[in-house]
């Protein structure tokens, strides 16, 4: 089974205060406006869209354990920075998929130094909210802990399956990564 997609790593930072996104240097920073997409509705009545939308941008990439990930901001008007490592997989397979998406729960190496990806995400926060700051209003003192979340989207599987099926195939697996156990193999049936 070889599996093609993406995991995304995410980190959302409380900045402490509002963010005044017209007070954000966005075109300096390389930031832009993430509109939702508009979808048509024909049978449900008119509706309109009332969302966070955030200001979006790229960081770059880094090397962690010899996988690239791209790094990307968005910057909410709630208060909130996101900071997102996103590493793109190709024909991998099921055990090496475990392993990558457990990179955030250990030691990483980034060229010569030994870190954590939620260290890596504190500093990307801090220069983000440095750059910011002028827009921050009502500011408080954050809490400092990140909520974290790990997305993985599978967008294409050879021999290609069904999500019903992979789910049936790899329930150990799946049920492994929801637990956050990397060892899988030893969960019992009920488990």
């Amino acid at each position: 089974m070889r599996l093609t997609g993406s995991i995304i790593f995410q980190y959302f930072y409380d900045c402490g205060g509002e963010v005044k996104l017209d007070l954000v240097p966005a075109e300096k920073l390389g930031l832009v406006e993430q509109r939702p997409r508009r979808r048509m509705r024909i049978l449900a009545p008119k509706y309109e869209h009332i969302g966070l939308i955030p200001l979006v941008g790229k960081l770059g990439t880094l090397r962690v354990n010899g996988h690239t990930l791209e790094v990307e901001t968005k910057i909410f008007p709630v208060g909130t920075i996101e900071i997102s490592f996103i590493l793109r997989f190709e024909k991998a397979g099921v055990d090496f998929l475990v392993r990558l998406i457990g990179l955030d729960e250990r030691k990483v190496r980034m060229g010569e130094e030994e870190t954590e990806l939620g260290e890596i995400a504190r500093k990307y926060f801090e220069e983000v909210r440095k750059k910011i700051r002028k827009a921050i209003i009502s500011p408080y003192e954050g809490p400092g802990r990140p909520e974290t979340y790990t997305i993985v989207l599978i967008s294409r599987s050879d021999p290609p399956l069904s999500a019903q099926d992979f789910l049936t195939k790899f329930r150990r697996q799946t049920a492994g990564l929801l637990r956050g156990e990397i060892e899988w193999r030893y969960l019992s049936r009920k488990e």
